[in-house]
């Protein structure tokens, strides 16, 4: 009696798996050619520069807009000859009104963290050219434009 048991179960188990095999047969086909890579998208970025990089910037262009964050009176203290003064305390509002996202803009501060903030902030507002003075104001060894 239990070998009559057994056997139809032997049987509807070979069934199935018969009928499992035939519907993956009709499964797509594997893919014969691994898909191309998916690109990796560089984060845009801004870069850091000596004051002689600055220099030669300044003297074979592209002419960039340099924009001392400083505090006014610094600024007029001694300043990269050229540059404008946006202070950091409320730049982020004045930056994307004054600045065109087509000019090389290179940042001058104290010590160069103020110029990496606004250069981070510039590039994630879609400009392409920003670059931070390597140690501020401290990394420029050219002449100082003093006054109003």
């Amino acid at each position: 009696m239990k070998k009559s048991l057994i056997m139809p179960g032997i049987l509807a188990a070979s069934i199935l798996s018969f009928s499992c095999l035939g519907s993956l047969a009709n499964a797509a086909p594997p893919l014969k050619k691994a898909l191309p890579p998916i690109p990796l998208i560089e984060p845009a970025r801004y870069d850091v520069i000596s004051g002689e990089e600055l220099q030669k910037m300044m003297k074979h262009g592209p002419r960039p807009v340099i924009v001392d964050v400083r505090e006014p009176e610094l600024f007029l203290k001694g300043r990269v000859p050229g540059s404008i003064n946006i202070p950091y305390e409320g730049a982020r509002k004045r930056l994307l009104k004054e600045l065109d996202p087509k000019e090389h803009i290179v940042f001058v501060c104290h010590g160069g963290d103020m110029g990496d903030e606004l250069g981070e902030f510039l590039v994630k507002n879609h400009y392409k050219h920003v670059y931070n003075l390597k140690r501020g104001i401290r990394g420029w060894d050219g002449p100082l434009e003093r006054g109003r």
